[in-house]
């Protein structure tokens, strides 16, 4: 005989629903997500420093700024299109 599992109980030897995450697969996906935040930021804010440095430097003002923050969203854009597709063909 069948026993029927209603809301209410709490029957230790249920198996996952299908189509629910596995820790893993959450700590995996965890992951993608931050490194492609990651490869985004990271050229982005370096140029927006570097820049600004140079800047200074230079006392050009925001010409160098603005060209590496550009050249930083290009890089971070190119990098982060190349992470989701490597994670799409997993």
């Amino acid at each position: 005989m069948k026993k029927n599992i209603t809301a209410g109980d709490t029957d230790s030897d249920k198996k996952p629903e299908k189509g629910k995450f596995k820790k893993p697969e959450i700590i995996g996906i965890i992951a993608g997500a931050s490194g492609i935040g990651f490869s985004l930021i990271v050229p982005l804010v370096g140029g927006a420093f570097l820049g600004s440095y140079l800047d200074n430097k230079f006392d050009s003002a925001p010409k160098i700024t603005l060209s590496l923050i550009f050249f930083g969203l290009f890089i971070g854009l190119y990098t982060m299109y190349k992470t989701v597709k490597d994670l799409l063909n997993k």
